[in-house]
């Protein structure tokens, strides 16, 4: 799968963000996902994963790094297109 297409910067705000530990906030880089610290991974160390919807990427031995959502006005964005879609698609059919 091809990866998120962050630069240096960017890259460094997610170490960032994992030193904070749990309860250091959350921070969106793209518009589109949300990373927050997370504990219990168990995936190679400093790779980037999917899985049911979400990135993680473990970054310590002890299984923690970080795990990144859709912001949720994606979805909301996402919903409203298909809804669109489904009026002008019954408007059409009749």
């Amino acid at each position: 799968e091809p990866g998120l297409g962050y630069d240096l910067g960017m890259v460094q705000q997610l170490y960032d963000l994992h030193e904070l530990g749990p309860g250091g906030g959350e921070l969106t880089l793209d518009g589109v996902w949300n990373w927050q610290y997370s504990d219990g991974l168990d995936f190679d160390l400093g790779v980037l994963n999917r899985e049911a919807g979400h990135y993680f990427i473990q970054l310590d031995a002890a299984g923690t790094g970080l795990m990144a959502i859709p912001e949720p006005g994606t979805w909301i964005l996402l919903l409203w297109t298909l809804a669109c879609g489904l009026l002008l698609r019954r408007r059409h059919d009749r």
